[in-house]
């Protein structure tokens, strides 16, 4: 019937719901034997495959390789003198900012020059390699430094270490296992890679219907993380569902428990505490659910990408107000705000209006405390990808800017 739900196949031949309409009003006329409507029934419905070995092992491998390739597009953010291991989780969290960030930079401009989706696939693929390959040989000192390090790393960890292992690893369990949602938004996201792959196209087909588009939807323009799971599909041949449900949610999960441990980290005197800090976040998650909580989009709708932003996003400009308040990282700390914007939109379009007021909240305190009034022009440049896609959006939704769909 297009969209989400894939055409099966009789005889050869692409057959839709509409075909199974066709088929039982033939037999009723007398045109048609039992045997071929039930051909059309079973051919209709494409069969469920149980996951085999080589599913079940790029499973884990798309989950750690993508934490790889944050970890080394974060290590171009960290300085000669910060190899310390207890900066990885920072790292990791650079590198998700800059790795969505890349791909709304390179994704949209070929989405609206037409390009195809298994170009777009190949081009990020080769852009993600170079940066991982830079990274390994500029930081191969940092990369060794680590490694003699992650030894001793669970050296005199507390009982509230532990715990808040079991904890996160139960929520994992739970996004990878048990979670249901059959929401509209749940079709939306699954539908949207789902037909960006069936077309090999970049958002150019409707996801509930599968009709062909005239216009881009302005509501979903600027949001490309459909169409980069869509390439981690093409890429490594995994189901939609199996990327978006299971791998993509427990990266949710992970990355927002980096936030708050960095938060943790800045905030607590005791480093101990931070595991208290994260036990205590976990019991929260787990135990209040309200249709639109923090907790309940982690667990239920961790793919979408409000779930991301509020979980991941607005958590990590809360950090980095903490760290322009301790006046760590330095000028750094603008270009992670600017390029937080603009991997925001790439996530969600629900951005371009909560992320502006989220980093107007962390900036301006710090520019008033410190008098700081020079760097008023770099705040206004941090939130400018956000009020620049709101404009396009509101000229949309009025009928004054379309962007049409090249073919």
């Amino acid at each position: 019937s297009g969209g989400p739900m894939l055409a099966g196949h009789v005889k050869g031949e692409k057959r839709s719901l509409s075909s199974m309409f066709e088929a039982v009003g033939s037999y009723a006329a007398g045109t048609m034997t039992e045997e071929d409507v039930y051909n059309f029934e079973i051919g209709n419905v494409r069969k469920r495959k149980e996951p085999n070995m080589i599913t079940l092992l790029k499973m884990p491998a798309l989950f750690l390789g993508m934490l790889a390739v944050f970890c080394c597009l974060g290590s171009f953010f960290i300085r000669e003198n910060r190899y310390e291991s207890g900066h990885l989780g920072e790292t990791v969290l650079f590198g998700f900012i800059a790795y969505y960030f890349l791909f709304e930079l390179i994704s949209v401009p070929m989405m609206v020059l037409g390009a195809k989706l298994h170009l777009l696939a190949w081009v990020w693929a080769a852009v993600v390699a170079v940066l991982v390959i830079a990274s390994i040989c500029l930081h191969l000192g940092m990369w060794r430094e680590w490694g003699k390090r992650s030894g001793g790393f669970w050296r005199g960890k507390t009982a509230a270490f532990y715990v808040m292992l079991v904890l996160i690893g139960i929520q994992l369990y739970f996004v990878a296992a048990l979670q249901e949602n059959g929401s509209a938004d749940a079709a939306y996201y699954v539908g949207s890679v789902t037909t960006n792959l069936a077309t090999d196209s970049i958002s150019s087909f409707d996801p509930y219907t599968g009709k062909a588009l005239d216009f881009f939807n302005i509501r979903y323009v600027f949001s490309m993380y459909p169409a980069a799971n869509a390439v981690l599909c093409r890429l490594t041949g995994l189901h939609p569902l199996v990327v978006t449900k299971v791998i993509l949610c427990m990266m949710t999960v992970v990355l927002s428990y980096l936030v708050y441990a960095q938060i943790g980290k800045a905030l607590l005197k005791e480093k101990q505490m931070v595991w208290v800090l994260l036990c205590f976040i976990s019991v929260v998650n787990l135990n209040f659910h309200t249709i639109f909580s923090n907790a309940s989009f982690l667990l239920t709708r961790g793919y979408e990408g409000k779930a991301v932003l509020c979980n991941i996003i607005l958590p990590f400009l809360f950090y980095l107000g903490l760290r322009m308040y301790q006046e760590k990282n330095g000028k750094r700390v603008w270009l992670l705000f600017f390029m937080t914007g603009v991997a925001a939109i790439d996530l969600t379009m629900s951005s371009m209006m909560t992320v502006p007021v989220a980093m107007s909240a962390v900036i301006l305190p710090n520019l008033v405390r410190k008098k700081r009034w020079g760097q008023s022009r770099l705040y206004l440049l941090a939130v400018l990808p956000c009020v620049l896609v709101l404009g396009v959006y509101l000229l949309g939704v009025r009928g004054i800017l379309q962007i049409p769909v090249v073919r």
